[in-house]
């Protein structure tokens, strides 16, 4: 209907959606909609396995389009360099090379380097919206918020205190009008899911298949690596770097202190995020780490986003090169199940698990190999692609 008629879509609908974005408000029918489910690898029929992903309706989208518009230039201008995810052109390649240009950086000088790799449990239905944008929440709501979220009562004035302060479109300058579009978009949001009688009303999550979910997502990731930023900037664990001639691939570098804040900021792309350090001295490359993981376990977890350790998720990779390199790769990488444990006021004692090689956004990452391992998994690929083609063509060829 919309495509086919689009001047009568205009006269139908234009006035509806100029009430709905004058006066904050949507009809029902737009705040949610059927729930589908769709494995996350192929065959995988856990439920822990399943990624729900909402159909609304098509009003609802276009919408919700509009106001995705009105969201990107405020979050363009509060991206930090480091972030990608379709945002100002920048795609899961350009994340991917921003890793390998620092892991090259650190192999060609001899510095030991370590990628700590971070995996959020449902990501996006962990979502706090308060984080986000203004939502008024009780004391009591507040409460249970931080009872079902499960971590330590240690950081519960920490957690109110980060939902207490500016928001995500605050900081980024986002208009009050505006501000109360989205909020009224996500205000007793609801979904249909299949085998259920009732309806399920949420009060916190970005939704997957919403036009806005990913862009909330994005606000607050960019909120928490902000803090994470912040927080290193204050503490001496930065990696330098040299001044170039010219600007690179992730930003120009001069050694400057908005310089050195990017060195350690986390490259991320929508909610895979990866924590690079490096320096000549491994020992202290892993004194940092052991500093640090604990700080960004606990920023994140105030932010309401659970990390999840389970192995192939949140990983460490380490590159240990220079004095003593030897003895602290066979300290950390000498177990049948390399972990290292950390003490976090979130979650209390967590093993982190240490492997050789990681898979992030898609490309084979391993230090030690370089781009070997990339380069012969795509050729496995590329081989059975080849043979499934050719049994396919000898199969048509029987049938004729």
């Amino acid at each position: 209907f919309y495509k086919n008629f689009p001047e009568l879509a205009l006269e139908i609908f234009g006035p509806i959606y100029h009430f709905c974005a004058g006066n904050a408000i949507e009809p029902i029918l737009w705040k949610g909609g059927p729930l589908y489910c769709f494995p996350k690898e192929s065959g995988d029929l856990n439920v822990k396995g399943q990624r729900g992903v909402l159909l609304e309706d098509t009003s609802a989208v276009i919408f919700h389009s509009q106001l995705r518009a009105k969201l990107l230039p405020p979050l363009h201008s509060y991206l930090l360099s480091t972030q990608y995810g379709g945002f100002k052109r920048r795609g899961t390649d350009l994340a991917a090379l921003h890793l390998k240009v620092l892991s090259n950086y650190a192999k060609n000088n001899k510095l030991a380097f370590c990628a700590f790799f971070l995996d959020i449990s449902s990501a996006f239905e962990s979502v706090l919206r308060g984080l986000v944008f203004d939502q008024k929440i009780s004391d009591e709501t507040t409460a249970a918020v931080f009872r079902s979220l499960g971590f330590k009562a240690d950081i519960f004035q920490d957690f109110v205190s980060v939902l207490a302060a500016k928001t995500a479109f605050e900081e980024a300058g986002v208009s009050p009008d505006l501000q109360r579009c989205i909020a009224a978009a996500h205000d007793a949001t609801w979904t249909a899911v299949e085998g259920l009688d009732t309806l399920v009303v949420s009060s916190f999550g970005s939704r997957q298949g919403d036009p806005l979910g990913d862009v909330i997502f994005t606000y607050l990731a960019c909120r928490v690596l902000r803090r994470c930023g912040e927080v290193f900037a204050s503490m001496e664990m930065l990696a330098v770097l040299p001044d170039p001639t010219k600007d690179t691939v992730i930003g120009p570098i001069d050694c400057s202190e908005s310089c050195k804040q990017q060195a350690v900021s986390g490259i991320s792309f929508v909610d895979d995020t990866m924590f690079p350090f490096f320096h000549k001295d491994p020992k202290l490359v892993l004194q940092w780490i052991e500093r640090a993981a604990p700080i960004i376990i606990d920023i994140f977890s105030t932010h309401s986003l659970r990390l999840n350790f389970k192995p192939g998720k949140s990983e460490l990779v380490f590159a240990f090169r220079g004095t003593n390199s030897r003895n602290l790769d066979l300290e950390i990488y000498g177990h049948e199940s390399p972990v290292l444990k950390v003490t976090t006021r979130a979650m209390g004692e967590v093993k982190i698990p240490v492997s050789r090689i990681y898979t992030h956004l898609g490309c084979t990452y391993c230090p030690r190999l370089g781009p070997k391992t990339e380069i012969a998994k795509s050729i496995t690929a590329t081989r059975g692609t080849v043979s499934y083609t050719h049994l396919r063509a000898h199969e048509t060829k029987a049938n004729l």
